[in-house]
């Protein structure tokens, strides 16, 4: 399905192939009548990366950035009701009441008639009144970080267990869907907290495929997702270390010692420090041909029925599903003995 751009605006720009599709009216999907107006009406939000809105396979283009400002708030305030006063707070701080009311009237009737043309029912994507504003989170939306989330809800947290192939499946599918971090071209203070929380959770997500991986002797994939950790973080000291010893585990000494020289590197450059003991241990170890104690190394498993984890588009298409609210916080998953050290 071709896209278009309203408003003639150029499609933003997307980092990767997007992994969950809602399905589009004519791709020869079954769509039951009733669910077809609502996919219709329907939105497609993404937060991952640059904020971008579609529907009907068309890109649209916010009236106003502060109308940009103000949908961002409230998507990634959906778990509350905000109070008007708060929003204004958030957005017009440093305006007078008087200005600071003004001006959210006038952007919340921009953005209901951006979300809520003519034939949308009133509601359908905001909830408004004298004193509170909100995301209607029963709208006929499809939104990446709610699926991010569920993907790990259902995947669960149990260190110390394998994963089973499945769990595998759909920690996979979150990382495929984090294209970036959350609203990046948002650049205010309420937005910080959550992206950092969507960050630690990603970096969980890798840790933990990155090592299931190496415990099937899949070296190659893992070395791949500890490379994406240290694209998101390069002074992940501890990751560089397991990058060393799988690179030393496939028989590759001089690319475990490239991963050490890449790491000192960077500690020195932005930092000013050097490696830690443990650090410098391995890397003596594998200069010298020695085996890194408690290093297994085995042939890869030959994978049976489930779809390489680098391949694209993981996920069937589904319908629009009535959103709800987060149930609970998730907590970032860190190997045990093994987190991130940042020096000052």
């Amino acid at each position: 399905m071709t896209r278009r751009v309203v408003h003639g605006s150029a499609a933003p720009h997307h980092s990767a192939p997007f992994a969950t599709e809602p399905p589009a009216i004519g791709s020869g999907e079954a769509v039951a009548p009733r669910e077809a107006i609502r996919i219709r009406q329907g939105l497609t939000i993404r937060c991952f990366g640059r904020l971008a809105l579609e529907r009907a396979g068309r890109y649209l283009v916010f009236p106003t950035r502060r109308a940009k400002l103000l949908f961002a708030y409230l998507v990634l305030h959906r778990d509350r009701t905000c109070a008007r006063e708060v929003v204004r707070g958030a957005l017009w701080g440093d305006e007078s009441e008087q200005t600071a009311r003004k001006h959210m009237r006038t952007e919340l009737w921009r953005l209901r008639r951006y979300l809520e043309p003519h034939g949308t029912p009133r509601g359908t994507f905001l909830r408004i009144d004298s004193d509170r504003t909100e995301l209607n989170r029963s709208g006929p939306y499809w939104l990446d970080l709610d699926e991010f989330e569920r993907r790990l809800r259902a995947a669960g947290s149990k260190p110390g267990r394998p994963l089973t192939a499945h769990e595998v499946r759909l920690l996979e599918e979150a990382s495929e869907l984090y294209r970036g971090d959350v609203c990046e071209d948002v650049d205010q203070d309420w937005a910080v907290h959550e992206r950092e929380r969507l960050v630690n959770l990603h970096r969980g997500t890798l840790e933990r495929l990155m090592a299931h991986y190496a415990a099937q002797g899949d070296w190659d994939v893992a070395i791949g997702r500890g490379q994406r950790l240290l694209r998101s973080d390069p002074l992940l000291e501890h990751v560089h270390r397991e990058l060393m010893r799988f690179h030393y585990a496939k028989g590759d000494r001089p690319a475990a010692i490239r991963q050490y020289q890449q790491c000192a590197d960077i500690l020195h450059r932005l930092l000013d420090v050097g490696p830690m003991p443990e650090t410098l241990t391995l890397y003596e170890a594998i200069r010298n041909g020695h085996r890194p104690q408690g290093l297994p190394v085995r042939e890869p498993r030959r994978r049976t029925g489930a779809p390489h984890p680098t391949s694209r588009g993981l996920v069937e298409p589904g319908p629009f599903r009535s959103q709800s609210p987060r149930s609970g916080p998730l907590q970032p998953f860190s190997k045990g003995g093994a987190k991130p050290v940042r020096r000052p």
